[in-house]
């Protein structure tokens, strides 16, 4: 059954990529076709992979300059949803307990992941140069998340009225189908995107504890609805750092799309009122949870210590429940941590901009708006710091001073010190430091999404080409690009030149494991709010 589509168009000649079909080893030349699949004459070409439950087929058009993907999934699945979706409208109507409908919500949550799953295993080869133009789910693969809802109002109803109970449901409706066809469409994408998906880890976290509440309190056997809701949750994280990766990866590789400024003031306004509910209410049930209090919704410590045992096993479950608020947690450590101490650690390296530097040639060196110093790196350093008024400056990396003249140097400069004369980075660093921003709010990028950093490094531009000029501008930005590029490292290769299969599956983990900190908490609005330097360039020439 067919469960993915998409088209690429081509780039770069078509032998090249037939090329790197040919060299990957995952991939077959699929024979069946006329005029000899693989062949570097033939018109179409098409090739065949397997792995796991996925088929992946990549039929290539020279002639038109497509490549064509499909992705297929065994043929029980579509009858499979559909007959879970059956049951668990069936198990409703008929009034079935609470504690029935977790295997199908687990289940559902299963069947949910796996159309997106062939996006995280990755179903080309490396071709750069094929550019995807149309992508998209399938209709069948919305049947096993509509059971998931399904199945999760039947949990909750045992213990909610239908109306309390329908409410976490719709909100999970609406807000996981978003992030499901963020990752799985091509749709264009904008920085409230990310709030979208920061809502995912403290809706998670409530939907566990009220799932677990529920079948606790409906349950014949409190160890098998424990082990019901331990099952779910693990699921569910599964399925949140999946969205994750997925999400990452699309907001680093589209362009994103501007929003007006009225309609970040309001998206703000509801985001925050809808965080606060959620981790609001993750708070409360967790600390039910901890102190023994009785909250009808959430599990009771007396029936978790009934099912686990010990403190130690309450503890660990709870933790499990909440688990994609962890992820959180461990991120915004990590990222304040690493701000506070990068910083600190760069401006001990660091020296003062020696006059030579400054000098423009008739032997005056130039004055700076604001402390320039040099940090003792390889890297093409350009960071602007202010430390609680205790330094407010730019550190440049010392590749950046050796290769850019005076005046380019000057503008670079006054591009940063217009970010901190415009308060930029009182955004980022509330951001990154609010303790419960960073947590309940989604991480640091969820709330740099309502604030337009990509209209906040337009000005910055501009205000650097009317200090110093365009032409010394539009030179630094040349420069700043040729330096970035030489400096973003070689991949780890065997003697042959290609990555080692071994290190690209160690990457493949690592990069899953790590997306929920480099999405909440990394550079991915920052960088996208970097135009390329060819449409700054443009924009700077035709207004200055």
């Amino acid at each position: 059954m067919e469960a993915y589509r998409e088209t690429r168009a081509l780039d770069r000649p078509a032998a090249l990529v037939r090329a790197a079909f040919e060299e990957d080893a995952r991939f077959t030349a699929d024979t069946d076709i006329d005029a000899g699949a693989g062949s570097t004459d033939a018109a179409t070409s098409r090739w065949v992979a397997r792995r796991g439950p996925y088929r992946t087929t990549a039929e290539l058009d020279a002639t038109t300059g497509e490549l064509q993907v499909s992705v297929a999934l065994p043929d029980e699945y579509a009858p499979g949803a559909v007959v879970l979706l059956v049951a668990v409208a069936a198990a409703l109507a008929l009034g079935a307990p609470a504690w029935t409908f977790l295997p199908a919500l687990w289940g559902g949550a299963v069947l949910t992941l796996l159309p997106v799953g062939q996006l995280l295993v990755g179903p080309l080869p490396d071709t750069p140069g094929a550019r995807t133009v149309d992508r998209g789910l399938t209709a069948t693969t919305l049947a096993p998340y509509a059971a998931t809802a399904l199945a999760l109002f039947g949990t909750l109803r045992g213990t909610l009225s239908p109306l309390l109970a329908a409410a976490p449901v719709t909100v999970l409706t609406a807000i996981g189908a978003g992030a499901y066809l963020l990752a799985g469409t091509d749709r264009r994408v904008t920085a409230l995107d990310v709030p979208l998906s920061g809502l995912l880890a403290p809706l998670v976290a409530a939907t566990n504890l009220l799932v677990g509440g529920a079948l606790l309190r409906d349950a014949r056997s409190p160890t098998l609805a424990v082990g019901l809701a331990g099952a779910l949750a693990l699921v569910l994280a599964a399925l949140f750092v999946a969205y994750c990766h997925l999400a990452l990866r699309r907001f680093r590789a589209a362009r994103l799309a501007p929003v007006a400024r009225r309609y970040r003031a309001l998206a703000a306004a509801g985001y925050g009122a809808l965080t606060l509910v959620l981790a609001g209410s993750v708070g409360l049930g967790s600390l039910a949870v901890v102190t023994g209090r009785p909250v009808p919704v959430v599990p009771s410590r007396a029936a978790l210590r009934t099912a686990l045992g010990g403190d130690p096993a309450v503890a660990g479950f709870t933790l499990l429940l909440v688990a994609p608020l962890a992820f959180l947690a461990v991120g915004w450590g990590a990222h304040l941590a690493g701000s506070v101490g990068g910083r600190l650690a760069a401006f001990a390296r660091s020296e003062p901009l020696d006059a030579a530097a400054r000098d423009t040639g008739d032997g005056v060196p130039d004055a700076f708006p604001v402390p320039v110093r040099v940090v003792s790196t390889d890297q093409p350093l350009v960071r602007p710091v202010a430390v609680a008024g205790l330094w407010r400056g730019v550190l440049v990396g010392r590749p950046v001073v050796e290769t850019l003249a005076a005046d380019e140097l000057r503008a670079v400069v006054a591009h940063e010190a217009h970010h901190l004369d415009g308060r930029d980075l009182t955004a980022a660093a509330a951001a990154a430091a609010a303790a419960f921003g960073g947590l309940g709010f989604g991480g640091r990028n969820a709330l740099l999404a309502f604030y337009d950093y990509a209209a906040a490094e337009q000005a910055a531009d501009e205000h650097a080409a009317r200090a110093v000029g365009p032409d010394a501008t539009v030179r630094a930005l040349r420069r700043l690009e040729a330096l970035q590029a030489r400096g973003a490292g070689a991949a780890v290769a065997d003697g042959s030149g290609r990555i080692a299969p071994s290190t690209s599956r160690v990457r493949a983990v690592r990069s899953v494991l790590r997306a929920p900190y480099d999405l909440f908490f990394g550079r991915v609005l920052l960088d996208a709010a970097h135009r390329p330097v060819d449409e700054r360039v443009r924009h700077l020439r035709e207004e200055c």
